[in-house]
């Protein structure tokens, strides 16, 4: 057979599996734990990270914001207390108590990533893809904390790229989809980004590239 019979009948496997897993993954909930300290961070934070949601959930807030920043003597990559509040309290269910957090955070502070960010899952998660897309290009734009390290900035360069990148997808633009997806996998080489990707590009029709 012709070698482009056999890009096209690649092609098509390759479109059929993406699509298949996007079925079950592109309404995916996005979690709304972001910019978490990975396993390499001072672990000397943590307890007061716990005493700060134990307080949280008891309605001792003082106390809570007492332990958060001392946990961030300890931890610098700390995203801002309210914003570490407000996921807390979506874990627990009390979702209006969180947003009231984030939306005071927002009166003061509008140009935080960490805060951005968290507005855009929220707005994902609640399939409002215009909102999420607008939130989290104005997370792009964001200046970072100078106490964050190297490595906890990339972080959240690299949400914002998958956040991005979701966003198409979900909206079927491809066109981004595909751009986004193909930065993402020559970064991280991760399977979820490849079948997304080629999920992009069987809807393009980009036979040559699938």
């Amino acid at each position: 057979m012709a070698p482009a019979f056999f890009r096209i009948l690649t092609a098509g496997v390759i479109g059929v599996i993406a699509l298949m897993f996007s079925a079950t993954v592109s309404g995916d909930i996005i979690n709304l734990r972001g910019g978490t300290p990975g396993p390499d961070s001072n672990k000397a934070s943590v307890p007061h990270l716990q005493q700060a949601q134990k307080a949280l959930l008891a309605n001792q807030t003082d106390d809570c914001r007492k332990h958060i920043e001392t946990a961030r003597k300890q931890q610098a990559d700390l995203l801002h207390s309210d914003v570490l509040m407000a996921q807390w309290l979506f874990e627990a269910g009390r979702a209006s108590e969180g947003i009231q957090l984030l939306e005071q955070l927002a009166l003061a502070e509008p140009d935080r990533i960490d805060l951005r960010l968290m507005f855009a899952r929220l707005a994902v998660n609640q399939g409002r893809l215009f909102d999420a897309w607008t939130h989290v290009s104005a997370a792009e734009k964001c200046e970072l904390p100078a106490a964050w390290s190297d490595k906890f900035r990339n972080q959240q360069r690299h949400d914002i790229l998958t956040l991005k990148a979701h966003i198409a997808s979900r909206r079927a633009d491809w066109k981004i989809a595909k751009t986004l997806y193909t930065d993402l996998f020559a970064q991280h080489n991760k399977p979820r980004d490849e079948l997304e990707l080629a999920k992009a590009l069987f809807h393009l029709k980009d036979i040559e590239e699938a």
